[in-house]
Formats: C-alpha cells, structure tokens, sequence
C-alpha cells in the first residue's frame, strides 16, 4: 500500500494500467483516492473504463456527430458556459422535465430526416437510451475537463424538477441506469448536486434515497445532494452573475443554437460546412455499384452517426421455414443493413436498394403475433426478403421511405442512361461530319530532340577534302612582292582619294588575281599517279599593315598588260 498523495503510487498506477494519454494525472489521483490508494483496483477500475468507452465508441466525442447535435437540441442536459460556483466548480443543468427517453430500443427514432407518420411528423422530443447515453458522456467530459483546468474540488448538478411528474420518478429505470454509469465511471466528481422546484411533499425525497441506497451511494456522497426548499439558499453557493435567472440569478440561458455555436468555436468545428464522410466514402458511384457491400464492416453506432441515415429501429425477419428472428435494423439511402441487436458490430444481412427493387405491403400467416408484414423484393433473392413490423403505423414509416429510396435510384438511373445516350448520339453525329472532336483532349507531345553534335574530322581527312587551289601559268613570270612607299602616297595628289569612292582592282585579260594574302601561300604541287596527298602542316600568315583607306593600289610594275 503507498502513502496517499505519493509520486510513487501516481507512477505505479500509470505503468499498471499501460494506456498513454487515456487518462489525465487528476483522473489517476481520483482513481486512487476512491480505491484508498489501492494502485490495482485503481488500475482495473480504470481499464474496464477504458474498455467501457472504447466498446460503446463513446471516447471519442465531438460536436461534428450528427446525434450529438441532436440531442443538444433538445437542451435537457446543458453545460454552462462562463459559469462557476464560488469554488470554481463548473455548472451542469438538468431540466428533468424535458428528458423524455424510451424504455425500449424498438421504437423507431429520427436521424437526421424524421420520420413521418403518414405524413405527421413523429414527436422528435424523444430521446434512445443510447443518443442520450452518449450526450451525458459528452456533457460530463466537458464539466471534467473544465474542473481539471480550473483545479476545481468538483462539478455542481442543477437538477430542475419543475413539471416532473410522480410516473417519472416512480418509473425511474432509465434515470437509475444513468446514475449507476456516473457512480462506476466518473467517481469523485461530484461537488453537489441541488434539487429544486420539487413539491414539498415527501414523495421525492423519499424516491431519492431510495434510488441512491439502490445504487449503494456511500453516505458522504449522499450530504452532497441537497434539496432546497428557497431558491435563496443558493445565493451561499453561487454569485448572481453565474445562477440562472429563474433560480434567482442573472445568468441567461442559451439557446440551443447559440450554444452549439459557442462549443463549437472551442473545438474549432465547423458546423455549416461538416464533412460529409459518407458522401465521400459510402455514396460515391463506385461504392454505390458494391450494392451495400460498403458497410459490411459498420456497426450500429457508425452508420447512425452518418447524417444520411433514414430510419432505425427492431423489425422481425424470416430467418428460414417457419422462424422469425428479431433484428436491428437501419435504413441508408442506398442499403437496409439488418444487424443482430443495437449494438451490432457488422450488419448479419444486407438489402441492397437499387433502381430494380420494389416494397409491398404484405400478410404473413405465420409472422410473430401483433406484426405487420412487408416483403422486400431485390434482384436475385426469390421471394424477396419477408420482414414484419411492430404496428401499422411503423409498416407505413418503412414502406413510405424505402419506396422514396427506390424513387432516387430510379431517377438516378434515368438520368445517367440519359446522359450515355446524349454522349453516343453526339458521337455519331461528328463522325458524321468526318470533324475533329477538340472536346477530347489529346496526350502532350514531347518537344523533339535536338541531334547530336557532329564527331570533330581527323586532320588527315580534313587536308583531302580541302577545296582545290588555283594554280599559275608555267609560262607566267613570278609576281613580285609590291611596296607602296608612304611618302609617294602623300607627295601624289592624283593618288589622293580621301573621301572619294575607291574603285575596284581591275587585272588584265588573262591575268590571274593574286592570291590574298593570309588565305593559304602555298600553291597545291600536281600529283603523280599512284601518290598520297601528304599531310601539310598549318602556316599561319605573317602581320601585314592594313592598306590606307581610300588610296587606289597601282598595279604591280612587272604585271603584264595587254
């Protein structure tokens, strides 16, 4: 046993239970404070909670689930927002009289359309043990996490009993339920709990304690419920800023909406533009062609939160010869998955509802007792699939919304075969026309390569493809050198030509042009037959002076003319 309060008990219970991040230090310390510091009760109590959330999906929670949203709607349970008692205790108010749930799980509930009644719409006010489950769940975490972060002793219970009737406490199961789920998962929490607006008989009391004996409450918990008589017995407790006006306050209370909108601010969830998992997952036209096979790893709890969801509730099902079997049953827009209770991890069958599928209203002679049958007919089942309600009423609810599912389908289908012919009928007309449809989108063309440089020609194969040179008369005398002196140049004034155009060198007929110079001085020496050409090794020109611009250049004095 560890000393209270001790490191080493807080360590040793955190290594037992092996969960990282499942629960905060503060749980852990209330865990061993309820368990008098015994760390391996503390530890299995806290893993069977653990185990508790996980299998009831319950520990994950948020505003963005459609069924959350729902029953805030309704605005039984309410955490308040900005408001503490005058130990920081965080505020939690339950308006008895608004809770209305079922006892049984076999009524059909609303998703996020409402069922209709031929025609009237059913009273939404109703709340399934398991939509409301999961609103304490979630109302309660919030008040923990709130407590924890103000290092507050507990959270503070309003429990308005205004317009509560004696059949509501008398017949108290669903409360008792929740009560016992509050004593075994959140122990340690509670600051107080104060009654109001109860009659002053003792009829309430006397329902109060005994349901808390019934629940084995200890008698510490017990003094923390209080039932007060003047609302100004509070004014000890709360200051007027944080009580709700009709307890004597001036704290007003939210609207639904309004509340919704705050919360979810603080969870950074937006509510007008959720996404839609099922639309991009379970509805997309490939998944809609699996024909319900999406969902065969859903649970019950899983396709409720899809906000398309139509209908749930139990029907009975003909099994095979002459059984029937009762079934969870839950209506998608594209499938009926029935599943074996409500807390069905997969669905046990699924009925596809397509644009082929049809629903009539049926009698079955050997169909359980005070049900209404119905068959459903699908495409590859003989006979169809044999179903019975619990009343009339909801016969009518099943068949009307199944049919309007099929309805959908139908127009769905007509639309898309309308939409292949168009497409084939437009095609037909441009090969008609023998015309290029642009509306098809051709593959990129990849830009052409450019072609690999050339390979540099060896010397020897340059010199014998070198172009030929001109060659001299045998019988012509050799060309000498010409020098122009300077000083001639500037002396003649008719070999002045600065400014004036300089005319082209002219040579006699039958005279050759001398070669410039630079180009190449060597003349190509004739070849004898059987000969190679031999390699010539590169002269590079001597500098000459540029000659002076404008000045005509006489001719050589040994040239020839004719």
């Amino acid at each position: 046993m560890y000393a209270p309060g001790s490191d080493s008990a807080l360590t040793a219970l955190e290594h037992a239970v092996a969960l990282p991040d499942a629960f905060s230090k503060e749980e852990y310390v209330r865990a061993l404070r309820r368990n008098q510091h015994d760390v391996t009760k503390a530890a299995l109590q806290l893993k069977a909670k653990h185990s508790w959330l996980k299998s009831n999906q319950l520990d994950n929670l948020g505003l963005g689930k459609p069924s959350l949203q729902r029953e805030v709607k309704k605005q039984y349970l309410q955490l308040l927002h900005d408001a503490t008692d005058k130990c920081k205790c965080p505020v939690v108010l339950f308006s008895v009289a608004k809770f209305h749930p079922t006892q049984s799980s076999d009524m059909l509930i609303p998703g996020r359309e409402q069922c209709t009644d031929h025609g009237a719409p059913t009273d939404n006010t109703t709340s399934n043990i398991e939509d409301a489950r999961r609103l304490v769940v979630y109302m309660v975490t919030l008040a923990i996490e709130a407590m924890e972060v103000e290092e507050a002793p507990g959270i503070v219970y309003l429990i308005d009993m205004e317009g509560v009737s004696t059949n509501l406490i008398t017949e108290g199961s669903v409360h008792l339920e929740f009560l016992r789920m509050l004593k075994e998962h959140f122990p340690e929490t509670v600051q107080f709990c104060f009654v109001l607006n109860y009659s002053a008989s003792v009829w309430v009391q006397q329902a109060t304690t005994y349901l808390l004996k019934t629940l084995g409450v200890s008698e510490r918990t017990q003094q923390k419920i209080k039932f007060v008589k003047d609302l100004r017995e509070l004014q000890h407790y709360f200051n007027a800023p944080a009580l709700p006006e009709k307890f004597g306050g001036l704290y007003k209370l939210m609207r639904a909406q309004q509340w919704m909108e705050i919360q979810a601010e603080i969870e950074e969830v937006d509510l007008e533009n959720l996404p839609a998992e099922e639309e991009t997952t379970y509805m997309t036209k490939q998944a809609r062609e699996l024909n319900g096979m999406q969902y065969a790893a859903c649970s019950v709890n899983e396709v409720v939160e899809m906000n398309t969801t139509v209908l749930r509730g139990a029907v009975w099902r003909k099994k095979s010869g002459m059984s029937w079997v009762k079934m969870y049953v839950v209506l998608r827009p594209d499938a009926l998955l029935l599943y074996e209770d409500i807390k069905g991890k997969m669905p046990m069958v699924i009925i596809p509802v397509t644009y082929q599928s049809a629903i009539v209203a049926a009698h079955f002679d050997n169909a359980p007792k005070g049900t209404f049958g119905f068959r459903f007919d699908v495409e590859g089942v003989p006979g169809g699939h044999l179903l019975a309600a619990n009343s009339e009423i909801e016969r009518g609810n099943w068949l009307q919304d199944i049919q309007m599912a099929i309805q959908s389908f139908q127009e769905q289908h007509a639309r898309e075969v309308y939409e292949e012919e168009r497409k084939f009928r437009m095609d037909q007309e441009f090969e008609k026309l023998n015309m290029i449809d642009f509306s098809t989108e051709l593959p990129a063309v990849p830009p052409p390569k450019s072609p690999p440089a050339p390979a540099p020609i060896p010397t020897a194969i340059h010199g014998a493809f070198a172009p030929p040179q001109p060659s001299i008369p045998t019988n012509a005398p050799p060309v000498q050198p010409f020098m122009m002196n300077p000083m001639q140049n500037m002396t003649n004034p008719q070999s002045m030509t600065m400014g004036m155009p300089q005319m082209p060198l002219q040579y006699p007929q039958g005279m050759p042009m001398q070669q410039p110079m630079g180009s190449n001085p060597y003349m190509a020496a004739p070849m004898q037959p059987g000969m190679y050409p031999q390699q010539q090794q590169p002269q590079f020109p001597r500098p000459m002076y540029p000659p002076n611009p404008g000045m005509q250049q006489p001719y050589p004095p040994n040239s020839r003319t004719f």
